[in-house]
């Protein structure tokens, strides 16, 4: 049976971070403002443990992440009527998910 994988690097910048795996995995990276936005491009979700408003609003920007979770909101949570991979919206524009 495979079971989930969590898996810590070392650094923000680690090539593993880009990987997208096919079962449920989560990456947890140190990063610091030092580290830029870059590293949290492409990414299907991203937790930010932060109250940097500045920080969140660039996130949430960033149409290259397509779920942005804030807090302790798990992963695996979404409300109905949220936009998600496969929802009509994909068809007609690009969605995201931002959950507090």
């Amino acid at each position: 049976m495979l079971r989930p994988a969590v898996v810590l690097l070392g650094r923000a910048t680690a090539p593993q971070a880009q990987i997208e795996l096919p079962f449920p995995c989560v990456w947890v990276v140190p990063w610091s403002r030092a580290d830029g936005v870059s590293p949290l491009q492409n990414t299907l979700t991203l937790t930010a443990i932060t109250t940097d408003d500045e920080l969140l609003g660039s996130l949430a920007e960033d149409g290259s992440i397509s779920n942005l979770r804030i807090g302790g909101t798990p992963t695996h949570h979404m409300r109905p009527g949220l936009p998600h991979d496969g929802h009509i919206a994909e068809f007609l524009m690009k969605s995201k998910s931002v959950l507090r």
